[in-house]
């Protein structure tokens, strides 16, 4: 199984507090999206492959939320510079793969259904930024 984000996308608050006449320590946190991509396959029999495959692949916009904190620090007049980390989790994916009318086992064989536990991120983010 592997699941592989294509895009993410938040929408976030941040509240912070003055560390220094110059730094600010924040929180942020809010919703998430993200573009993620599901394969996964199964055998029926492990000792005999030519048995029974299952497999998927499909894409899928998932949501949940992102949580962090980083320091924000006024360099110059205009200039700021920052370092967070933040943290998301998306919620669950299933699939049900039915196998093809077609096969000659009898009974026939029963679809096969995969599921994906919540996916987590983790990143750290560093930028600058100049203020108008």
């Amino acid at each position: 199984m592997s699941i592989g984000p294509n895009w993410l996308a938040t929408v976030r608050g941040r509240i912070g507090y003055l560390v220094a006449p110059s730094a600010l320590l924040y929180f942020t946190g809010g919703a998430a999206w993200a573009g993620v991509d599901y394969t996964a396959s199964a055998n029926n029999e492990p000792t005999r492959p030519d048995r029974y495959i299952s497999s998927t692949s499909f894409s899928k916009t998932v949501s949940g939320y992102v949580l962090g904190g980083g320091l924000e620090w006024a360099i110059w007049s205009n200039w700021s510079i920052r370092a967070e980390y933040l943290f998301y989790h998306l919620n669950t994916g299933t699939a049900v793969v039915v196998p093809p009318t077609d096969t000659a086992l009898f009974p026939p064989p029963l679809g096969s259904g995969f599921s994906w536990s919540g996916t987590d991120l983790h990143t750290v983010r560093v930028g600058a930024s100049y203020k108008l």
